[in-house]
């Protein structure tokens, strides 16, 4: 037998073996979910040696596969796991252990692992414990965006989904690599294209050799992953999952959310914010649960650009391997953004429902001048419109930025978010009233209801023909409010945005002689959600002589870092 042939054997017993890669069982067979899963299925591999000269893929679908005793969830969806022995309905009582200990939170950590599942006589799922727990994972699931990547404010998974359906999927790799779909396993040879055509049940594909990436080419899209790549069945087309290491996942995220010309000191602060992220939803991250992941590869969680091999973002990842930042011996959420217009955010006024902490906010990040109380609207217009503030962040052209919006946009803007109804506070008298509407008429007028004391506008008046409402949340505003072209501190156009830049905003409004509404120009300053790390600002930092540690406790005051 050809060396080759029976090396890709071996390697293929090895992994599965070792939990690497899972056979699935076809779907529908149900007598096999409600065996006693500690039984397994055993199947001996036999006749290896005769296979002699014949075609790889061949030869590997002629042989028995051992099934591992274990299965591996792949998602849990609506009291449904989805598995690597196929799918099991849970009870809703059931109990979760992660070893011996029940979880009764985010079963997040769950996913990716291999499983012992205890049935009752009806088949459901009673009791699910991890068999080999660990505390630090070592392994994160990355839900792959489909589409232009384009981010909008929403938030429920399932309003979302869309994002994340592809049409068609091609795997290919450069080397040897495997394919586990349909109920069998089959071997690839280096640069065979493997095209998704009529999957019934989840793909995973993974490589012989681990430091060899998967190409993943979608439309006209093509990227290469480290890891495993796994194709799930959806209503319209498959989505896709990428399992990898974690540290190789900070590879991918560190270049593609700082820029790799900034250093290697300001790549060792973006790789622990992002390993401490990475980290805090492993345990504890919901969204992206019920298609089987912990993050996605957006905004919406952190980017990440799949093998981007610059070398400084290299040695940040490297340099700070396992390092991560904690807050009163808790593991944190280091959220970050692009750029701060010399004022961080207040992370409980940001995201609805957050408990107000020390490291999450908002301060000045310029150490000279005095600008007054920026919740007061003359104070922060003077100080958005001041492009001379000497701050960490003012060489960025986000710093400063303006944006003109008529009034037919305006109203074209207003229709469109209430096109679907939406919760929002009515205007009754001197009250305001809780309030679900689906429009507020001929817009008449706009205000900035409420300013944080950081400057940032918390929540906006609209006053309209048929009704005035006051609209709460920083995204919110931000969604209302885009669409727009944006010029930039240094006289760029920013082309269309489907988010106002930041809230960070002030209103100049024309109004015509009879008072009424004739376009508004939005001044603003910094980009992003504003709470935490501002990306600009650790340049500027660095380049005012700061150290990854320094800048650390200066974004997170309170925190400690360390290894975990």
């Amino acid at each position: 037998m050809r060396t080759w042939v029976k090396t890709y054997l071996v390697v293929a017993l090895c992994m599965i073996g070792a939990g690497i890669i899972y056979l699935s069982l076809p779907l529908g067979q149900e007598e096999e979910n409600k065996a006693d899963m500690s039984n397994g299925i055993r199947q001996e591999a036999e006749g290896i040696d005769e296979l002699g000269e014949r075609d790889l893929e061949y030869a590997v679908d002629e042989i028995e596969i051992a099934q591992p005793d274990a299965p591996k969830l792949y998602r849990l969806e609506n009291g449904r796991l989805e598995t690597s022995a196929g799918y099991f309905e849970v009870a809703q009582e059931a109990q979760w252990y992660w070893g011996e200990t029940l979880v009764e939170g985010s079963k997040a950590r769950f996913l990716g692992q291999a499983l012992t599942l205890t049935q009752d006589d009806t088949g459901l799922v009673t009791q699910i414990q991890v068999l080999s727990p660990s505390d630090a994972p070592s392994r994160i699931r990355i839900l792959l965006q489909a589409g232009d990547g384009a981010v909008s404010s929403e938030t429920d998974i399932e309003a979302l989904k869309a994002d994340y359906i592809y049409e068609t999927v091609t795997i290919r790799c450069e080397e040897a690599f495997w394919g586990i779909w349909d109920g069998s396993v089959k071997a690839y040879t280096p640069g065979t294209a493997v095209t998704i055509d009529g999957l019934a049940q989840r793909a995973v594909f993974c490589p012989v050799q681990s430091d060899t990436p998967l190409v993943l080419q979608a439309g006209d899209q093509t990227q290469s992953y480290y890891g495993q790549l796994e194709v799930g069945v959806e209503e319209g087309g498959y989505s896709v999952v990428n399992e990898v290491n974690i540290e190789k996942y900070l590879m991918g995220v560190v270049p593609s959310e700082m820029p790799g010309s900034y250093g290697e000191e300001a790549a060792k602060v973006q790789a622990v914010c992002a390993r401490s992220y990475a980290y805090s939803q492993w345990f504890a991250g919901e969204k992206f649960l019920s298609l089987g992941a912990h993050v996605d590869d957006s905004t919406r969680s952190q980017v990440y650009g799949g093998v981007v091999d610059y070398e400084a973002s290299i040695q940040g990842v490297e340099a700070t391997w396992g390092q991560v930042l904690t807050y009163q011996g808790s593991l944190i959420s280091a959220n970050y953004f692009s750029t701060s217009c010399g004022y961080t955010a207040n992370g409980h006024e940001v995201w609805a429902g957050h408990t107000e902490l020390p490291y999450q906010m908002g301060q000045p990040q310029y150490e000279e001048g005095d600008y007054g109380d920026l919740s007061q609207e003359e104070n922060f217009h003077a100080f958005i419109t001041n492009g001379d503030v000497a701050a960490y962040d003012s060489e960025s052209p986000w710093f400063r930025w303006q944006a003109s919006i008529d009034l037919a946009k305006l109203q074209d803007n207003v229709d469109a978010y209430f096109a679907l109804p939406k919760e929002v506070k009515e205007v009754q008298g001197e009250e305001l009233i809780e309030a679900e509407i689906n429009g507020i008429g001929q817009v008449q007028d706009i205000y900035v209801y409420e300013r944080s004391q950081t400057g940032m506008a918390i929540s906006l008046l609209l006053m309209g023909s048929e009704r005035s409402v006051v609209l709460e949340g920083p995204l919110k505003i931000r969604e209302l409010l885009g669409g727009l072209d944006v010029t930039m501190a240094n006289g760029e156009q920013s082309g269309e945005r489907v988010l106002l830049p930041s809230a960070f905003i002030s209103l100049e409004k024309i109004k015509d002689t009879e008072e009424n509404l004739v376009s508004v120009t939005i001044c603003g300053g910094g980009y992003g959600h504003g709470v935490g790390m501002s990306q600009n600002g650790v340049k500027g930092m660095i380049e005012a002589g700061y150290t990854y540690d320094q800048i650390l406790q200066h974004f997170y005051p309170g925190t400690e870092l360390v290894n975990f």
